[in-house]
């Protein structure tokens, strides 16, 4: 299923710099940072700013559908934190730099279920956690200073989602609904996949040509000079 939770879920200036995304993984060491070339180095810009807690009430949620089955999904109550990041920029000429983040994680919130098979709809509703877990990302964006903040337009993404684990008594719940209307419909479906379609979020990242603007107001003083110091290194 999809999420269309990437504005509220996770700072979405922060993603807007990291557009193809490698994916979630458990919390372990993480990764090594980039290595560039002497004439391309890479730089650590971290924004303490961006770190925090976000919410997006009725988020779009794509439909879960599966061979005669189709779940509608709706999250009218969710929150996402920002535990922590680590964002390193590469300048690549022409106003583009090259970005690669991990980010940590967590949170959780309501999901709403309508299963739908063969006309037959059941209604579920339960909790949904976001548990601890870091992203893995990298992309390419132009980044520019402008009054009051920074200009961001996403360039280009070579993998447009990025998968997020979840956790729901709610999978189990449509499992065995499902179950019990096939049964009563003697129809052949697929309900067992049903825990695996509800056990990640795949999250849209912005495509290429979305343009944000970063406020001063979000970042702290540190975060703007660390990202004016290197946008004044960066070749243009």
């Amino acid at each position: 299923m999809r999420f269309r939770l990437l504005r509220l879920w996770l700072a979405p200036a922060l993603l807007a710099l990291v557009l193809p995304a490698a994916g979630a993984t458990p919390l372990a060491a993480a990764p090594p940072e980039p290595q560039g070339s002497p004439e391309v180095p890479w730089t650590e810009v971290s924004l303490e700013g961006v770190n925090g807690v976000y919410s997006n009430p009725n988020p779009e949620l794509e439909p879960v559908r599966r061979g005669p089955l189709t779940i509608h999904l709706r999250s009218p109550e969710n929150r996402v934190r920002l535990a922590s990041h680590r964002l390193w920029l590469s300048p690549r000429g022409g106003g583009r730099h090259a970005a690669r983040l991990t980010a940590v994680i967590e949170g959780g919130g309501q999901l709403e279920a309508d299963l739908v098979l063969a006309g037959s709809v059941q209604q579920l509703s339960d909790e949904v956690r976001l548990p601890r877990q870091r992203l893995n990302l990298e992309g390419e964006v132009r980044l520019a200073r402008a009054d009051g903040g920074y200009r961001i337009t996403a360039v280009s993404s070579a993998r447009p989602t990025v998968s997020v684990a979840i956790e729901s008594d709610l999978v189990d719940d449509a499992v065995a609904t499902c179950q019990q209307v096939a049964r009563l419909l003697l129809l052949s479906s697929t309900c067992n996949v049903i825990g695996i379609a509800l056990s990640h979020a795949v999250v849209p990242l912005p495509e290429p040509g979305t343009r944000l603007f970063l406020a001063d107001a979000q970042l702290t003083e540190s975060d703007r000079a660390r990202l004016d110091a290197y946008l004044g290194q960066a070749p243009r």
